[in-house]
C-alpha cells in the first residue's frame, strides 16, 4: 500500500515533516503546497536579514525536495471553500494563487498535514490600533514582512487591497514598540541601525556585534534598504507590560541589542532593576525544589546581569545618535493621533504600574505582541466542517498532531501549538507528528479496515487534483523555484550581497515559468 501525504505549507516544520517521512521506511510520497511561489516560509519570511546562519537550513530543505518521492506546488491556495476575498482585514490576501479546496484535495491523499504555520498579527485591542485606523502603525508580521521583503509589504497590487501595511520612517523621530520579545528586538535593532543600512562593513568593527551580519550584504531588499538610510530615528522605545526579569527576548537576542554600535541604550531605572532581583530571588527559591524553574532562572540571572552591567556602564545620551531603552510595567491604553495630522499616529498613552499613566512620543508604533494562526480561507463559507478551530489561541485542536474529530488530518508548528519555541524546537515538534502519522498508517495497514483519510487512495496517473491538471493560474514546481532562486541569487551577486529578493507575486511567476 502506498502512503499519499499532502503537506499545506512549507515553512520549516513542513519541510522537517516531509524529511521524516521521507526518510522512514515507508512506501511514502510527499506532495506540498504553497500559496505563494517560494518555499521557506518563516525562514525567507521571518528571520531577520542581519542573521543569515539561520537561514542555512534552507540547504537541508533543498535535500529534501530533490527527492524522487516528493513535489512542490507553489502558488496554490489550500482553501475551505471558494471565497474571493478574505473575510478579515488581517488575513493576508493570495490573488495570483490557484485556490485548492480541501475537500478536492482530500480524495487524492491518504492522510493531510497542516503546517502553514501563524498567518496573523495578534491584535493589540486599543483605539487606535486597528489596521488602517491611524497611519504609522504597524504589526511587527508587517513591519518583518516589509525588511525581509514579502510580496504583501511590496507587491502594488497587494498594497492596494491593505495600504496600511506600507511601512514610511520618512518622518519618523520616535518609534514605541509594544512588547520585548525576539521579534520586538528584532524589530528595534533594524531600526536602529539604519543610519549604517549602505555600509558594507558594519557591524564588523564591532565585537559586540560579531554575530551580525552588514545589512548591505545580506538579502534585506535594495528598496528597504534605500529607505533605512534615510530614515533619522531619535529614538526606539520598548514597551513591556512586566518587568526586567520576564522579558521574552533570549539572552543572544538582548546581548546584541545592548553591544549595538551606533546607538546609545538608555539606563534602567534604579526601582525597575530592584523589583526584579526580587522576582529573581522569588524564582531561585522556588527553583530549589523543581529542576525546570532553576534553568530558568540561570537565564534570568544572566540576563538581568547583563542589563545592571549596560545599565551602569551607559554612555550619556548625545546629539545625533539615536537611543533606546526598555520601558516596564507599560500597558498600552490608547494610540492618539498627530496634532499635525489627524490621520497619523503622533503619541501613545499607557498605563504605568497599577495606577498611574504616561504619554510619550510615537510617530511610528510597532506592536510585536504575538501571532496567531488562522483558518483555512472560506472556512466561514464551507458547507461543512471542513476543519476544527481554536480562534482563542488560534490554532487548530489536536491531540499530539491529530486533529480532532478529522481522521487522517493531522497538524505541527505553530498552527497547533501557538508561536512558541525557535526552528529547533520545531524541528522535534514536525517529527514527532510524522512519526504518529506513520504509526497510524502501520496500524492501519495492519487491521486493513479504513478509518477516514487513513486508506489506500486509487488516484489517477498524475495523482493530483483536477484543478492542478488544468490549472486556471500558474503552478509553481519545484524547477520553478530553482530558476527563481537562480535570479534572485544572481542579482544579489551583482549588488555585492547574498541575494536580492523579487517582491512582486507577478514578476515571482514570470521568472518561475
Amino acid at each position: 500500500m502506498s502512503l499519499r501525504v499532502a503537506v499545506v505549507g512549507s515553512g520549516p516544520s513542513a519541510f522537517y515533516a516531509a524529511a521524516r517521512l521521507l526518510g522512514s521506511s515507508a512506501n511514502v510520497q510527499v506532495d506540498m503546497y504553497e500559496r505563494l511561489p517560494t518555499p521557506h516560509g518563516l525562514v525567507r519570511w521571518g528571520v531577520a536579514p542581519d542573521h543569515p546562519d539561520v537561514k542555512n537550513v534552507e540547504h537541508r530543505f533543498a535535500e529534501v525536495a530533490r527527492d524522487p518521492r516528493f513535489r512542490f506546488f507553489g502558488n496554490v491556495n489550500v482553501v475551505a471553500a471558494h471565497a474571493e476575498a478574505s473575510t478579515s482585514a488581517q488575513q493576508l490576501d493570495y490573488p495570483h494563487a490557484l485556490p485548492l479546496p480541501l475537500a478536492s484535495l482530500k480524495q487524492h491523499y491518504s492522510a493531510l498535514l497542516l503546517a502553514y504555520g501563524s498567518t496573523l498579527a495578534r491584535p493589540l485591542g486599543v483605539p487606535g490600533a486597528a489596521p488602517g485606523e491611524l497611519s504609522g502603525v504597524h504589526s511587527s508580521l508587517d513591519f518583518v514582512h516589509w525588511y525581509n521583503g514579502h510580496p504583501t509589504a511590496h507587491d502594488a497590487a497587494l498594497l492596494a487591497r491593505a495600504p496600511w501595511r506600507r511601512v514610511d520612517l520618512s518622518s519618523t523621530r520616535n518609534v514605541a514598540v509594544i512588547g520585548a520579545g525576539n521579534v520586538a528586538l528584532d524589530v528595534a535593532r533594524l531600526i536602529l541601525r539604519a543610519p549604517t543600512a549602505l555600509d558594507p562593513s558594519s557591524p564588523s568593527t564591532s565585537s559586540g556585534a560579531k554575530g551580525l551580519a552588514a545589512l548591505r550584504t545580506s538579502d534585506i531588499p535594495e528598496p528597504v534598504l534605500e529607505h533605512l538610510s534615510r530614515a533619522r530615528v531619535e529614538h526606539v522605545g520598548i514597551f513591556a507590560r512586566r518587568g526586567a526579569a520576564q522579558l521574552a527576548c533570549t539572552t543572544k537576542e538582548l546581548r546584541e541589542m545592548l553591544t549595538l554600535p551606533g546607538s546609545r541604550f538608555r539606563a534602567i531605572a534604579e526601582q525597575d532593576l530592584a523589583v526584579a532581583k526580587e522576582d529573581l530571588k522569588a524564582l531561585e527559591a522556588a527553583a530549589a525544589s523543581d529542576p525546570e524553574r532553576a534553568t530558568e532562572a540561570r537565564v534570568r540571572k544572566r540576563m538581568l546581569a547583563l542589563l545592571e552591567k549596560h545599565s551602569n556602564e551607559a554612555m550619556p545620551l548625545e546629539q545625533g545618535t539615536p537611543s533606546w531603552g526598555f520601558n516596564f510595567f507599560h500597558r498600552p491604553q490608547e494610540l492618539r493621533p498627530a496634532s499635525s495630522d489627524a490621520a497619523r499616529v503622533g503619541s501613545a498613552r499607557w498605563q504605568v504600574g497599577k495606577s498611574e499613566t504616561s504619554e510619550t512620543p510615537a510617530d511610528t508604533v510597532v506592536s510585536s505582541v504575538g501571532y496567531l494562526g488562522a483558518p483555512l480561507a472560506g472556512s466561514e463559507l464551507a458547507s461543512d466542517a471542513a476543519m476544527p478551530w481554536d480562534a482563542s489561541r488560534g490554532v487548530v485542536p489536536n491531540e499530539g498532531g491529530r486533529v480532532r474529530g478529522m481522521p487522517g488530518m493531522y497538524v505541527s508548528g505553530w498552527l497547533a501549538r501557538g508561536p512558541v519555541g525557535v526552528i529547533a524546537s520545531t524541528m522535534f515538534d514536525a517529527n514527532s507528528v510524522a512519526d504518529l502519522l506513520l504509526a497510524d498508517w502501520a496500524a492501519q495497514s495492519e487491521h486493513s479496515a479504513a478509518r477516514g483519510l487513513l486508506q489506500d487512495v486509487p488516484a489517477p496517473a498524475d495523482g493530483v487534483p483536477h484543478e492542478l491538471r488544468a490549472p486556471t493560474k500558474p503552478v509553481v514546481s519545484w524547477a520553478g523555484w530553482e530558476r527563481l532562486d537562480r535570479e534572485e541569487l544572481r542579482r544579489g551577486k551583482e549588488l555585492g550581497k547574498l541575494r536580492e529578493k523579487v517582491l512582486s507575486v507577478e514578476e515571482m511567476l514570470q521568472i518561475a515559468a
